[in-house]
């Protein structure tokens, strides 16, 4: 190359700190020998003292560009890492948070239930009258008694057919009856939990 009259060569890796620039002395033609990052500036020649101007600034400049470009492309590199790593962090403090949340509105939702029971178990209208107390279970077992009896009993223990469908009927009443309480107070131990359900 050509720079202010002075036949150089530049060796070393492009973008490399460093590239030699090889170039021969103005005046004695002495070879010399200089970093890169020294073109275009003024120095003695080292045999001669001739000063002279190291050749290479189109180099220099395009080295310095190079590596303006690859910090520039770091930059942005570290900048897209920091970016994505805040949107992790925020990401998973949501997720966190909404985790946390459903734990605490499940938790007090779970008070809130033990709560209403409670106060639904405590209610007096739960409670089984005390006057049918073992009433309906009474009525199964007589029931299934009474049908059992019919059933298996022969005509010289219940001679009269009448007699014997009327005590089935009735056998089959208490079964129906006591099956009825059965189902009445459930549903209204339910009917009881999902009005103080409702009024939480």
């Amino acid at each position: 190359m050509n720079g202010d009259q002075i036949m150089y060569t530049v060796t070393g890796k492009p973008g490399s700190a460093k590239r030699i620039i090889q170039f021969p002395c103005p005046a004695c033609r002495t070879a010399i020998k200089s970093p890169l990052h020294e073109a275009g500036q003024k120095f003695p020649c080292p045999a001669c003292s001739v000063p002279f101007v190291t050749p290479g600034k189109p180099e220099l400049e395009q080295q310095k560009l190079a590596e303006d470009a690859e910090k520039e492309r770091q930059r942005r590199s570290q900048r897209e890492e920091e970016e994505k790593a805040m949107l992790d962090y925020e990401r998973k403090a949501t997720v966190q948070s909404l985790r946390s949340q459903a734990e605490s509105q499940q938790d007090a939702e779970s008070v809130r239930l033990a709560s209403v029971l409670s106060a639904a178990k405590n209610n007096p209208l739960m409670r089984t009258p005390s006057f049918l107390h073992g009433t309906p279970e009474l009525l199964i077992l007589v029931g299934i008694l009474i049908i059992i009896g019919t059933l298996f009993a022969g005509p010289h223990e219940v001679p009269e057919l009448l007699v014997c469908l009327m005590l089935q009927v009735a056998g089959w009443f208490m079964l129906v009856i006591a099956l009825l309480i059965k189902i009445g107070f459930g549903l209204r131990r339910i009917a009881i939990i999902l009005l103080a359900t409702a009024k939480n």
